[in-house]
């Protein structure tokens, strides 16, 4: 079994944080005309540093009631206004791309 390298171990620290994120803004962003606003932010997220990026400021307490983390840093932010099963492209860290495609919208929240 080959070791993971350094990026691969960080990679995996962008996961959690990153499908909670998207998670929380997909599901708060509003829909116009058929068309929802994203906006993903990939995070560094750490236990080793108490810096947090002064562009994630106001989303820190939402990020401290899931995760155990104690350090974040802004590395991506991109905005998209997709339509529903429209896909969007978000370029991560270690040459990877997520896709983002709206598919549903509930009116309670």
């Amino acid at each position: 079994m080959r070791k993971r390298s350094i990026m691969d171990r960080r990679f995996i620290r962008f996961i959690p944080v990153l499908l909670g994120l998207i998670c929380l803004i997909l599901f708060s962003s509003p829909a116009v005309a058929g068309r929802v606003m994203t906006d993903v932010k990939v995070i560094h997220a750490s236990t080793g540093s108490s810096h947090v990026d002064d562009a994630l400021k106001n989303i820190i307490p939402e990020l401290e009631s899931v995760f155990r983390y104690t350090g974040y840093r802004l590395i991506n932010e991109q905005r998209m206004m997709l339509n529903f099963n429209q896909k969007g492209r978000i370029t991560l860290p270690g040459n990877r791309t997520m896709i983002v495609i709206p598919s549903a919208m509930n009116g309670a929240g």
